[in-house]
């Protein structure tokens, strides 16, 4: 320290912009550059008009823990390093609708589903 009364002053220290990393969600919502230790929403996209029902997300990358994994919309604290997610989805088992079939003089009468073979018999 100076004896005649001068203040030395250091600089500032200059602030770093924070590392960005990466965020792929397939099948969904949310991706993005991201610091790390950054809340991250994923939301998986609505399939139930093509047939499929959200099952849960998978975490390709193995780096990331979901706050509710089988939820389609989740979150997690972005770890340092680029996060993949993948929504899942399955088929919706749909009955196959049923129809009446009346046979008048005959046999075979009864409830079938579509693509149901039905024999008919004709009585004279």
């Amino acid at each position: 320290m100076p004896t005649d009364n001068t203040v030395v002053i250091d600089p500032p220290a200059e602030e770093q912009e924070p590392t960005l990393y990466s965020v792929t969600v397939n099948d969904g919502i949310g991706g993005g550059s991201f610091a790390q230790d950054t809340w991250v929403t994923v939301t998986a996209n609505d399939r139930t008009g093509e047939g499929y029902e959200f099952t849960g997300w998978f975490v390709d990358s193995l780096n990331a823990s979901l706050e509710n994994p089988s939820s389609a919309v989740t979150g997690f604290t972005m770890p340092a390093g680029d996060v993949t997610v993948s929504a899942q989805y399955q088929a919706v088992q749909q009955e196959a609708p049923v129809y009446d079939v009346v046979v008048e003089n005959g046999l075979g009468s009864g409830e079938y589903a579509a693509g149901d073979t039905v024999v008919l018999q004709a009585q004279p």
